[in-house]
């Protein structure tokens, strides 16, 4: 996952604690800023969505989150291939009917 690049308002979650900030592994904050590669500031909110801190970070302090799964788009393309395979199971039928 560390090779996934990360991007201007990506979703990332931070991999260790930044006591100073008053920030803990696994917490959750959106890139605001891109200073070079491999840093960026990232935002991190409360519940409320009030400002908790803003931080600049590297990019081995981080793990891009992403919103959809490789499992899904994998699941995904299966359906697309039953749903053709079954397709084919029809046309099959449908022309044995007219025999």
């Amino acid at each position: 996952m560390q090779n996934t690049p990360v991007k201007l308002l990506d979703v990332v979650a931070l991999l260790e604690d930044k006591p100073a900030e008053g920030l803990v592994a696994g917490q959750v904050g959106t890139v605001v800023e891109v200073f070079a590669p491999g840093v960026f500031e990232v935002e991190f909110l409360d519940a409320s969505g009030r400002r908790l801190v803003l931080v600049e970070l590297k990019r081995a302090e981080l793990l891009a989150l992403k919103h959809e799964a490789a499992a899904r788009r994998s699941r995904n393309q299966s359906d697309t291939h039953f749903s053709t395979q079954r397709r084919e199971e029809r046309r099959e039928t449908q022309r044995r009917r007219t025999l």
